[in-house]
């Protein structure tokens, strides 16, 4: 966002450069607000590999791919909103 910065402080006017900080702070947002899908699914994968559980890892595995592919495709249905 450095390089946004440093370009929109450029222009005529200085919403563009509000504009910029306000969608990212959204981007970092929304991607940081996953982190908990990827930080779970890793605590609970080795937790049942270290039990020798290994159907367990692969169900963890496919409900962390299910979690990740229908908050994927909210947030592609829902771009609209988000980018208004």
């Amino acid at each position: 966002t450095c390089v946004d910065t440093i370009l929109m402080g450029h222009m005529d006017q200085i919403y563009y450069l509000g504009g910029i900080a306000i969608a990212g702070m959204v981007f970092n947002f929304l991607y940081w607000g996953f982190g908990f899908l990827r930080m779970g699914t890793t605590g609970l994968t080795s937790q049942s590999v270290g039990r020798n559980q290994t159907s367990e890892a692969m169900a963890i595995l496919c409900r962390g791919l299910l979690l990740a592919s229908l908050s994927g495709r909210i947030l592609i249905i829902g771009h609209p909103f988000i980018a208004q």
